[in-house]
């Protein structure tokens, strides 16, 4: 699955102003969030109907951005797939199923993280648990055979993809 994470909480700890507006009609609920910042604005809006997330729309500064449409509401909190936050506000967050990790060169950004109920690890800490859960990897096996090569658009050699070795 994937990681999800409070719309609103999230955002304000990214800095990010939220607001929230609902309008209810006879069948139907919907909803729209917006995010602002430093003049840019993000829209998430929803429409429910019975007990159904329909019409969701996520856009940055008037385009569409493409992102999972998951949305989750528990409690009256609306959660939202990590890569929301990847796509619409250029944040790199590593995630798994034990925590999130942050860049450790933004503390600011980690400590928001921290007050708005985000679980989030260290780096380091994250990689040692995964060694402990399945063991540290060995180095990968190379032949000498180059069986392809990667090249930028423009021609110029990037890397070199050898074999894998037959299993003794």
């Amino acid at each position: 699955g994937s990681l999800l994470l409070p719309l609103e909480a999230t955002a304000e700890a990214l800095g990010w102003k939220a607001d929230s507006q609902q309008t209810e009609e006879e069948t139907q609920v919907r909803r729209v969030v917006t995010l602002e910042k430093e003049g840019s604005r993000i829209t998430v809006s929803w429409t429910v109907s019975d007990n159904t997330t329909r019409s969701i729309t996520w856009q940055k500064d008037g385009l569409l951005i493409p992102v999972d449409t998951r949305i989750t509401t528990m409690d009256g909190v609306v959660y939202v797939p990590a890569a929301f936050f990847e796509e619409a506000m250029d944040v790199t967050i590593a995630r798994t199923q034990k925590g999130v990790a942050v860049n450790p060169a933004k503390p600011e950004l980690r400590q928001r993280l921290v007050d708005a109920g985000v679980n989030v690890k260290d780096i380091h800490e994250l990689k040692a648990l995964a060694e402990r859960i399945s063991g540290v990897p060995g180095k990968p096996a190379r032949g000498e055979r180059t069986v392809a090569k990667v090249i930028y658009r423009d021609g110029t050699p990037l890397d070199e993809i050898k074999n894998v070795p037959a299993m003794e």
